[in-house]
């Protein structure tokens, strides 16, 4: 897809072919067959011409949809900005997306959600030009948008323009990225609504079990994200703009703009509002380090909750694993969506659950396991005992061809989604390549897909869901805790876990 080194786009076109299965088709078929065959004489010979044609357009080769991956223009500005462009005549709008390398965990301090903040006030604290009002009134006449955020790999910062107004959108895009105010007012205002938000996670019970769960597993680390009081003291301007200095650079950020404008506009627009844009000298590293996880247990935490929830966590594995396909179907199979086991049995079944899932999520260096369930409080036992049992059943026995096959072409019909516009196949692109994704990944995505195998979801069901790797939160009412103490003595499920009784203000207490 790119060259290596230089990073520039081949020359030959690249293509994504997909199969999708349309079941519109499939309706407006049959149909079309009943209406044709009803219209015939002779009955019994109709209906079997209606079997043998829905037969063969149902059992046949589905239709091959094309989709051609449209090749950007690119250049660099001296100071090492990438632009990536892409001619769009849909509508007359020109958007763009700049992607920042650099996250929450390069920046080496412990003060965390300062460069989230910081990503967040570059927009709404104004310009040096215009107050926060100003650039909100400016930007509604123009009928544009600008707006930005950091997470932990990378910052962006976007706008959306009528393609006649773009370069004066682009010149207070420009102001936003380089010449931010932190307006006063506005970031008192944001601490103000972080410490509220803060405080009031004691009152949601899935917010005080996920961030029980988050915390176990990363302590008070930038990879839990856990905000705390005492985090607010550090987002000050002072702050603020000294992650802005480092964070935000020319150095390895890429400017990605498509809409119906000619690209010679754009060339000239971007060279007047960053050619002097200055580069700081190489690319920002992750530093922090990955804790480890307090121990395994089950977790209890007593709330007055009409509901019980429960956070069962692990750690999972990295992002570029080898088995990254595998768990993308086993997912599927076993607890993402309405056709997963867990929510046809536990759900819909057995009506013991109002949401559930389980899933493992890659990540940076370690991933997570999950699986999450809100039930009745008489039921949190069976509830988390019957979904542990499915995925006992998914580590003994592999899935059926048939439901394999079926997520197969589920993940295909999903994946069409991801190039539906020319802004997000440009995105797609330069984030891959932030994240250090294989060059053909999407390229071969889908016939990795089908690769896979019963056996390959069972061995990776097995190698990373672990029954004695658990932290499972249960956040509930004195019932539910009750039942859970019950099936711990029990149950060999859980008859393991230590017990473990927390409370919680705007963090867990009590947590080793």
């Amino acid at each position: 897809m790119w060259k290596n080194g230089d990073m520039s786009l081949s020359k030959s076109p690249q293509r994504v072919v997909f199969t999708l299965v349309r079941l519109v088709s499939v309706v407006v078929f049959v149909g079309c067959m009943l209406c044709s065959c009803a219209s015939q004489r002779g009955g019994a010979g109709s209906d079997r011409l209606l079997r043998s044609e829905a037969k063969r357009f149902l059992e046949g080769a589905p239709e091959l949809v094309e989709i051609h991956r449209p090749e950007p223009e690119e250049w660099e500005l001296p100071n090492g900005l990438r632009v990536l462009f892409l001619r769009d005549e849909e509508i007359p709008i020109v958007s763009g997306t700049l992607f920042l390398p650099g996250g929450t965990l390069s920046d080496g301090t412990k003060a965390t959600g300062l460069v989230s903040a910081m990503g967040s006030l570059m927009r709404v604290g104004g310009t040096e030009e215009l107050s926060p009002e100003e650039l909100d009134e400016r930007l509604l006449e123009l009928a544009a948008a600008v707006s930005s955020g950091y997470g932990r790999e990378y910052g962006t910062v976007s706008f959306n323009a009528l393609s006649g107004d773009f370069e004066e959108v682009l010149e207070l895009f420009a102001d936003v990225v380089r010449r931010p105010r932190f307006d006063p007012t506005r970031v008192s205002l944001f601490q103000v609504q972080t410490l509220d938000a803060i405080r009031r996670r004691k009152d949601d019970p899935v917010s005080v079990a996920r961030t029980t769960a988050s915390t176990l597993m990363y302590g008070d680390s930038v990879y839990g994200g856990v905000l705390r009081s005492e985090d607010v003291k550090w987002i000050t301007r002072d702050e603020l703009f000294r992650r802005h200095k480092k964070f935000v650079r020319p150095d390895g950020a890429t400017f990605v703009v498509t809409g119906k404008i000619d690209r010679e506009r754009v060339a000239d627009g971007i060279a007047q509002a960053f050619a002097d844009w200055e580069p700081r000298g190489g690319l920002l590293q992750r530093t922090a380090k990955l804790p480890r996880p307090s121990a395994p247990g089950i977790y209890l935490i007593e709330g007055d909750f009409t509901q019980a929830n429960i956070y069962a966590i692990q750690p999972g594995p990295r992002r570029h694993t080898e088995d990254r396909y595998g768990i993308r179907l086993l997912n599927n199979i076993l607890g993402d969506g309405l056709d997963s086991r867990l929510t046809k049995s536990v759900r819909a079944d057995l009506g013991l659950a109002y949401t559930i899932y389980g899933v493992i999520s890659p990540n940076v260096e370690k991933g997570e396991n999950l699986l999450f369930i809100q039930t009745k409080s008489e039921s949190v036992d069976e509830a988390l005992l019957k979904a542990i049992e499915e995925l006992n059943s998914i580590q003994a026995t592999p899935p059926g061809e048939a439901e394999l096959e079926t997520m197969q072409l589920a993940a295909q019909n999903s994946f069409v989604f991801r190039f539906s516009s020319p802004s997000q196949i440009l995105e797609r692109i330069v984030i891959l390549e932030m994240l250090e994704y294989p060059e053909d990944y999407d390229e071969r995505y889908l016939e990795r897909i089908f690769e896979v195998k019963p056996a390959d979801v069972q061995a990776v069901a097995e190698r990373w869901w672990k029954d004695e790797a658990f932290r499972i939160v249960i956040v509930g009412d004195s019932e539910a805790l009750q039942e859970i103490r019950k099936a711990v003595k029990s149950s060999p499920s859980l008859r393991g876990y230590p017990v473990r009784e927390l409370t919680f203000d705007e963090v867990p207490k009590g947590v080793l």
